[in-house]
């Protein structure tokens, strides 16, 4: 009996060690374990900005140079943004931005403006130029300096 209990323990004991020895996890087949595939080559873009241009122009006219008029321009690709201010002397002035489109030399454009206590809008059409920027047209009827009206540019750290 004691023999039996012995070999029991015995047999026991080495099925223990074995299975204890074997105990291997299964191998699973993850994504860097896989053959690398040929990847497909993408070729990527990089989005090069679209240059901003800024222009500056001022004008002083009139009787002893007291009515003024300054444009700030800033045109990115062929969107047109800015300031645009008209100061006659003893007349109300009209300052307000400007939002529009560029083709080639010629900016159509949406003059959004103050004058006294109201708020308005006109339609423009500028055309630019190497040295100046000139108002071709406008649908204003409120303070409207004669057409064609030309704007000497000017270097726009004046403004800063």
């Amino acid at each position: 009996m004691k023999l039996k209990l012995t070999q029991s323990i015995l047999i026991g004991g080495l099925l223990i060690a074995q299975s204890c020895g074997n105990s291997q996890t299964p191998v699973q087949e993850t994504a860097t374990s896989l053959p690398a595939e040929n990847p497909i080559p993408v070729e990527q873009v990089a989005e090069k900005p679209v240059p901003k241009k800024e222009y500056c122009f001022i004008k002083a006219d009139g009787v002893n140079k007291k009515d003024t008029s300054i444009l700030h321009l800033i045109i990115k690709g062929e969107n047109v943004r800015g300031e645009l201010l008209f100061r006659p002397y003893k007349k109300p002035s009209k300052t307000g931005i400007i939002k529009g489109k560029q083709k080639g030399n010629t900016i159509q454009c949406e003059f959004f403006y103050h004058i006294l206590t109201a708020e308005e809008s006109e339609i423009q059409t500028w055309e630019l130029s190497a040295k100046s920027i000139i108002l071709k047209k406008s649908t204003g009827k409120k303070q409207v300096p004669k057409m064609p009206y030309m704007l000497p540019m000017v270097d726009c750290k004046t403004f800063r």
